[in-house]
């Protein structure tokens, strides 16, 4: 296997993933129309990328439409596939786990009788991240940060389970309902993410799992991931929505390597000319530290350092937890509290079912937001209340006395 040395370490060439090599082929297909286990019907091909191949997909057990990912044979091929074998069905089973609104969620997984392994999940309508940006260059400030705040739930939950993507980038990112008050941010390939609880992972040893512009400097490194490796690249993305760019960008992903490791972060313009707020910029400078302990300690923490930065106007809009909105008659000192709310009853729900108790900053954001819902008594109200107590207390004496 070819290698290329970087910061001290030989990284191997194979299965490192590249934004520009999603491309679709034009020779046709050759699973498209076929069946596949007699359980699904491939229609057509919507996505590739250095791990495998997406399609459209019947599920015929179901009676539903799938995306079915099919992974590139030579991934067990480059190692002992029993021990890839039992790998996968583990760390898909994992992700299959995650019940998140943000999150695309992993229906079933493997082998088929031509020895392909495939992931089937939630098919969802939309352009990519990737397709947005790639047409529209940078998105508004407010913009940006309302997809940033999705993508960090679905992290959290993520997280909440030990389990972190290590391949997030815009690629895998879908805008579905875009324009509507149902958009909606969902986060892809899940199913191929380290469980931190597990000394094992689906990719094999001496194998290079992300995308040069999107990864750490400790994955780089070689040295142990965690759930801040994911905030990095989440960095990356929130710098590659406002300012239309990378902030490291060079053909060869060698050079890639070195920046992220050594070279400080470019400085945030807009392409436009637009400032984008300070405050934003100390966000995404806070995530791109180099040394994990410099950077958030957790995706919750990036979830409250955003919430200033998602407009109070488009209360209305953030359809973050699909079930209710923040009323345009809500006072304006409640409203910060209830979008707060909205966005952390969520990952109230998962994090109680999966860990049994709330982190404090969890309790903290719901008590917060209970208070500011209950409106406070008024005089009259509590004089009535005095009043029924003390004859209720009479009353309760009068009929003692008659026993």
């Amino acid at each position: 296997m070819r290698r290329i040395r970087c910061c001290g370490h030989a990284v191997p060439l194979v299965h490192i993933v590249s934004e520009q090599n999603t491309s679709l082929e034009s020779r046709p297909d050759p699973l498209v129309g076929r069946e596949l286990n007699g359980r699904f019907t491939v229609l057509r091909l919507i996505a590739k990328g250095g791990m495998g191949r997406v399609y459209h997909a019947v599920d015929l057990k179901r009676g539903i439409d799938v995306a079915l990912k099919i992974l590139d044979p030579s991934i067990p091929a480059a190692g002992d596939e029993a021990e890839f074998h039992a790998r996968f069905s583990i760390e898909v089973s994992i992700a299959a786990e995650l019940r998140h609104r943000n999150i695309v969620r992993v229906f079933d997984h493997g082998k088929t009788d031509r020895g392909l392994y495939f992931i089937a999940m939630e098919l969802v309508e939309g352009p990519t991240l990737a397709d947005v940006l790639a047409h529209k260059g940078a998105l508004d400030a407010g913009v940006a940060a309302r997809v940033a705040l999705q993508v960090a739930q679905a992290l959290h939950a993520a997280h909440a389970l030990n389990i972190v993507h290590r391949d997030l980038k815009p690629a895998n990112i879908v805008l579905t309902d875009r324009g509507t008050p149902d958009e909606l941010v969902k986060v892809l390939d899940f199913g191929l993410a380290k469980n931190l609880s597990s000394e094992e992972s689906v990719t094999q040893k001496g194998q290079f799992l992300g995308s040069p512009n999107y990864m750490a400097p400790e994955q780089i490194q070689g040295a142990p991931v965690d759930t801040r490796t994911d905030i990095y690249a989440f960095g990356i993305l929130l710098y590659r929505m406002l300012c239309g760019r990378l902030p490291f960008e060079h053909r060869q992903p060698i050079r890639v390597f070195s920046a992220h490791v050594h070279e400080p972060v470019p400085p945030l313009t807009s392409p436009s000319g637009t400032p984008i707020p300070e405050a934003l910029r100390d966000i995404v400078l806070r995530t791109l530290e180099k040394l994990p302990s410099d950077r958030f300690a957790s995706m919750m923490e990036v979830i409250e350092a955003l919430l200033p930065h998602v407009s109070d106007d488009r209360c209305e809009e953030l359809m973050i937890t699909g079930t209710r909105r923040a009323s345009t008659l809500i006072p304006p000192s409640s409203t910060r509290a209830l979008v707060a709310s909205h966005q952390v009853e969520p990952l109230l729900r998962e994090s109680e079912s999966a860990r049994g108790e709330l982190p404090p900053l969890m309790r903290d954001s719901r008590e917060i937001a209970i208070q500011n819902e209950r409106p406070p008594l008024s005089k009259t109200a509590l004089i009535l209340c005095f009043g029924l107590g003390i004859a209720v207390a009479i009353a309760g004496g009068m009929l003692i006395a008659q026993f």
